[in-house]
């Protein structure tokens, strides 16, 4: 929800730059960056152009919504990062294929098949949910890209964005 937050508050601040048009905004996010700019791009519709998403965790919500009272008491250690109940207070109770499908403007997704902690089949959902997706899948990769792959990735989201720019 912060992150969420955050994130409407940069849309608004470049939005708002005399360098900036206003119409061709684009979110482009990585893992949870990705199920962030997901969450938000649908709710703020109108003033998103498109989205570039890398293997995006839409997973969060089934791997923290099953957990036990036992194991959200006070702070714990999750992938080097301390989180607290509130972070799983936060998690979207709803679901959230439904939720993202209200974003109508061209996605971008890319994800790798060799991805151990965001499973490909959370991005392949994301493609039938969005009216206007397509998913770049990166034989091999995992969950963060290779060096080459990431060139690869750089190049396709920047044909990407001229594109939907056109």
């Amino acid at each position: 929800a912060t992150e969420q937050a955050d994130l409407l508050c940069m849309i608004k601040y470049v939005r708002e730059q005399k360098t900036t048009d206003p119409d061709r905004v684009f979110l482009y996010g990585e893992s949870q960056g990705g199920f962030v700019s997901a969450l938000t791009a649908a709710e703020n519709k109108g003033i998103i152009a498109g989205m570039a998403l890398l293997y995006p965790a839409l997973c969060i919500p089934d791997n923290w919504l099953d957990k036990s009272e036992d194991e959200l008491c006070g702070e714990f250690d999750f992938m080097g990062m301390t989180l607290s109940r509130t972070f799983y207070e936060s998690v979207p109770k709803f679901d959230i294929y439904e939720h993202i499908s209200a974003f109508d403007n061209p996605v971008l997704v890319m994800h790798g098949d060799a991805d151990g902690l965001v499973d490909i089949s959370y991005s392949e959902k994301a493609r039938a949910a969005y009216p206007d997706c397509k998913v770049t899948v990166y034989h091999g990769e995992g969950h963060g890209f290779s060096p080459k792959a990431r060139r690869e990735m750089r190049e396709e989201v920047t044909v990407f964005f001229k594109e939907v720019c056109r």
